[in-house]
């Protein structure tokens, strides 16, 4: 999102990203869960906890929902990404693709 490479670093949410949260709170407060599921990675806990700022509900961590290992790739910029697929081979473009 946002020219970003995610995957299975733990990176921190972006300023714009916390801002971003406080609107999803509010998108999300008058909107029932049962449940709330996570993965224990800091920025995907940090929106769980987003969406729950209203609802006070326990935030169910889930290993199995951690995104795939990008390696290298996390947490860099749409074009550093490029690079290292052009200088990494196949492998990593079959990795991004999937």
């Amino acid at each position: 999102i946002g020219g970003f490479f995610q995957g299975h670093t733990d990176c921190e949410v972006s300023p714009k990203g916390k801002m971003q949260l406080e609107l999803l709170s509010e998108r999300f407060k008058d909107i029932k869960f049962d449940m709330i599921f996570s993965s224990p990675l800091k920025r995907t806990i940090e929106t769980a906890e987003a969406v729950n700022l209203y609802h006070k509900l326990p935030i169910n961590m889930e290993k199995g929902l951690i995104e795939i290992n990008g390696g290298v790739l996390g947490c860099l910029i749409g074009t550093a990404v490029m690079t290292a697929i052009v200088y990494g081979g196949a492998y990593i473009l079959h990795l991004l693709i999937r």
